[in-house]
């Protein structure tokens, strides 16, 4: 309900009881769709909601001109409806008061309409007969005025649930006596094109920066669209024909109201029962019934705490729109008198007379302007003086910028002038000579024409920033051309460059036909570079002279070291290439020599022939490449020769002695006989392969006599490879006696630490016996004796 200034909402407290009872009877799980019906004064908002309802007699209709319905009131008792996802669902109904109430504010409407907005899940917004522009355009006021609110109380109550459920519901339009033809659209449809084309008047709008605007009035259009997430449109044709019925619809029965009435009631129900329930702001829960309640103090608690927007009246704005307008065209005034006054150039001193007489001309102007408005005046001619303050300026500007454009007339006729001259001169010339002779002769001269024709301007503020200009732009015409002297003096040597590189490589290319020692190939390649050098020096003339010369010189040096690293690489593949292939043809037949020795020839025989092939090879291997001993590769490839043989030599050796083990096996398998039966004579390892290796040269001897060596190499591999089961018997003992030998290592290192410490300290005993006896002169008795 209203408070008694019908400002501000007022909760009853024992009608909220009886609400909060009746919700706490609902299931826990149900849904609630919280309907809630505003519109203007006497549109039928209390009776399309008891339609809903399903009767004519729920909220109170008034018959007569003053409304009946004041704040908010609550069908008597949740609705319960046909549910679609299973689950209880409730229809609760919300009647308003009507806007544009005698006595009512526009503020009250707005919280009014928040209230309701922001409890409903569907706002349903009645008019009659039709939907217009203003309709529209208040609709839209008051949604956003909502949204501050809502984005308010949020802030202020963030840390409490309920500020959770401030989400903003569907919109569904109802045209109530309606009975024109929609062609080619729905009600829905209609109304979508009508928010999408509704524009709104944006003349009165005061520009930020009236310097900058265009002065055209764009219309704006309307955002009633895209607050809503969902909108649809209903209309309904006239409940009864009679004006009597009409006057008294509450009295009527449901059955004396018309078909084509009850038929868009029945749809219009449809849609309301299957619309989305009330949930929270992220949309993903649906709200508890009683948490209506605690949304509803919510929301009228932060209505009356100053949470609301407040809007400036009509005559106010009308007011400030006035005053700005004005203030607007007396700049524009200040403007076109300074501009009238500025045709040419002037000084300092008239630009400031001007600057008085065109303020004291558009202050008179705006006084006349707003006579009879003196809440504005003052304020108004405070702002005006400021924007003139602020235009000021930019007059001073425009006044420098025409002196500064006949000042950027003549200087650009020299600096053509100083151009075409510079420009003539023929390149490329040496830089030193280029600054001296040509370009500050030609300087001094556009500097004395230019002063000669300005020097009336000389007191204007531009006048040193147009002549430091002057040189500027001579020197960057000099650098200009400095610059293109410069790129033709570099083309020129890097023309030399590029052929005295040519040069250099083509020359390294002839020295590397043959493998050639490293410190000859050195040596020819320091004579190349001064050759090439030389070569370039004589290419580029005079202007070796330029220091652009030395840099060209660094950079062919450069290319020339890494073109002679290069070679001396390549060289060195080279010689290692061909030392390979020479190590490689001298050791073919030798090593294939050595390969063919085996049983029953011996060690001897592969040693004498391993070191008559590895002397062949190398001995040819150096007669072949005498010229590059010297360098590594051809050293490398000496070792690597030896080290082939060597390896054929052992890998011939160990075939020997397989070969060997082969034909004596009958001795072995003797010998192995022996041992299994002195092994059990020995402790230690190291005996018995001692022994071991006796036994084996004793049998082999009978079958080898003729080559001793090779049956002792026989009898060391047989001791080596083929007795190992034998001494892993021996380890076990010999572990035990090296244990007991430790053990009494031990033992007698502490009886003679201990004997020991007790000689000295017998010895120390007859130390001290010693001196006390030399104080009295007399000396103990062994020490007579001795």
């Amino acid at each position: 309900m209203p408070d008694v200034s019908h400002t501000n909402l007022v909760l009853i407290e024992e009608n909220l009881s009886l609400w909060t009872q009746q919700l706490a009877t609902l299931p826990a799980d149900s849904e609630v769709i919280v309907v809630a019906c505003v519109g203007p004064v006497h549109s039928g908002k209390s009776f399309l909601l008891n339609q809903l309802a399903g009767c004519t007699d729920g909220f109170r209709l008034g018959p007569q001109v003053d409304p009946e319905t004041r704040g908010i009131w609550v069908w008597k008792e949740p609705i319960q409806v046909e549910s679609v996802t299973g689950r209880p669902r409730y229809m609760v109904l919300l009647d308003t008061e009507g806007f544009y109430a005698r006595d009512v504010s526009e503020s009250y409407d707005a919280k009014l309409f928040s209230t309701a907005m922001l409890m409903s899940s569907m706002l349903v917004y009645n008019s009659v007969k039709t939907i217009d522009q203003s309709a529209i355009e208040y609709l839209e006021l008051l949604a956003r005025r909502a949204q501050l609110f809502q984005l308010r109380t949020v802030l202020k109550y963030a840390n409490l649930t309920e500020s959770s459920l401030l989400s903003f519901p569907s919109l569904t339009w109802v045209v109530e006596d309606f009975f024109q033809e929609v062609p080619d659209a729905s009600p829905t449809d209609w109304l979508l094109r009508l928010l999408h084309s509704q524009r709104r008047d944006s003349s009165a709008v005061v520009p930020l920066d009236p310097e900058t605007s265009s002065g055209i009035s764009d219309p704006i259009p309307i955002g009633v669209a895209d607050i809503f997430h969902e909108i649809a449109c209903h209309t309904l044709f006239l409940p009864a024909t009679s004006k009597e019925a009409l006057q008294r619809l509450h009295q009527q029965s449901m059955d004396a109201l018309l078909p084509a009435f009850h038929e868009g009631v029945d749809h219009l129900r449809r849609w309301v029962i299957n619309s989305r329930s009330k949930r929270d702001s992220a949309g993903e829960r649906p709200i508890a019934p009683l948490e209506l309640v605690s949304l509803l103090r919510l929301i009228v608690s932060g209505s009356n705490e100053n949470l609301f927007p407040q809007m400036p009246s009509m005559w106010s704005s009308f007011l400030n729109l006035q005053s700005s307008a004005a203030v607007r065209d007396c700049v524009t005034l200040y403007r076109s008198t300074m501009h009238s006054g500025l045709r040419d150039p002037v000084s300092n001193v008239e630009l400031s007379r001007l600057h008085a007489h065109s303020t004291e001309h558009a202050t008179e102007t705006y006084r006349k302007m707003v006579f009879g408005l003196p809440q504005v005046y003052e304020k108004g001619r405070h702002e005006l003086l400021n924007k003139i303050d602020e235009v000021f300026p930019l007059m001073f500007n425009e006044n420098e910028e025409k002196a500064r454009s006949y000042l950027q007339r003549t200087v650009r006729t020299e600096i053509a002038r100083f151009d075409a001259e510079l420009s003539a001169t023929e390149l490329p010339v040496l830089s030193s000579l280029f600054e001296l002779k040509v370009y500050e002769p030609l300087r001094s001269l556009a500097l004395e024409a230019f002063r000669s024709k300005t020097s009336f301007l000389s007191d204007i503020k531009v006048y040193d920033q147009v002549v430091e200009q002057l040189e500027r732009e001579t020197q960057g015409i000099f650098y200009r051309e400095l610059a293109r002297n410069t790129v033709l003096i570099k083309t020129k040597l890097k023309e030399s460059l590029d052929s005295s590189l040519s040069f250099y490589k083509s020359a390294t290319q002839e020295l590397l036909q043959k493998p050639i020692e490293d410190s000859l190939l050195q040596f020819k390649l320091a004579e190349l570079w001064q050759a090439t050098l030389q070569r370039c020096r004589e290419m580029v003339g005079v202007f070796h002279e330029d220091p652009e010369f030395d840099v060209y010189v660094g950079k062919l040096e450069r290319d020339t070291n890494k073109l002679a690293d290069d070679t001396l690489r390549e060289n060195k593949h080279r010689v290692n290439a061909h030392c390979k292939e020479i190590s490689e043809r001298v050791c073919r037949e030798p090593l294939a020599q050595l390969a063919r020795i085996g049983f029953p020839q011996t060690h001897i025989d592969a040693e004498e022939a391993a070191h008559l092939g590895e002397s062949s090879a190398l001995a040819e291997f150096s007669n072949v490449v005498s010229s590059l001993l010297k360098m590594p590769e051809c050293r490398r490839q000496l070792d690597v020769i030896s080290t082939r043989f060597d390896h054929l030599k052992t890998q011939v050796k160990e075939r020997i002695v397989k070969d060997t083990k082969i034909h004596s096996n009958y001795a072995l398998e003797l010998a192995l006989e022996e041992l299994q039966d002195d092994v059990t004579h020995f402790f230690f390892d190291w005996t018995f392969r001692r022994h071991a290796r006796r036994v084996a040269i004793k049998h082999l001897l009978k079958r080898l006599e003729k080559t001793p060596q090779l049956a002792e190499h026989v009898a060391d591999d047989f001791v080596a490879n083929d007795l190992h089961h034998l001494r892993s018997s021996l380890h076990s003992v010999s572990s035990l006696l090296v244990l007991f030998v430790v053990a009494l290592l031990s033992v007698s290192i502490v009886v003679l630490v201990s004997v020991r410490s007790r000689s000295l300290a017998a010895d120390d005993e007859r130390k001290t016996v010693f001196f006390s006896y030399g104080a009295t002169g007399l000396r103990p008795q062994q020490n007579r004796r001795r």
